[in-house]
């Protein structure tokens, strides 16, 4: 299983963007500090709360049953980070 790619703080932006295109995902800690992230978990917390931990499975499965998918098995089919590179 691939692993999340954990930047600190100070990393730039290509480096998060090539994190971003390869593994689709990146964290980058030490950002925010603890009062913006109380905010932000209380503003997401009901929103988790309706959240379905197996959507994202269903949705995984209708990408893979494409006729055109090639073969495709990742469930976010976009390019992030693709901006950054241009910045």
């Amino acid at each position: 299983m691939a692993s999340i790619p954990i930047f600190s703080p100070d990393v730039v932006a290509r480096e998060v963007a090539a994190a971003l295109l390869d593994a689709g995902c990146a964290v980058v800690r030490g950002v925010f500090d603890h009062t913006v992230l109380e905010q932000l978990r209380d503003e997401l917390q009901p929103h988790v709360e309706l959240a379905d931990p197996e959507a994202g499975r269903a949705m995984k499965a209708l990408y893979e049953a494409e006729l055109n998918g090639l073969g495709y098995r990742d469930f976010y089919r976009g390019t992030p980070g693709a901006d950054l590179l241009d910045k």
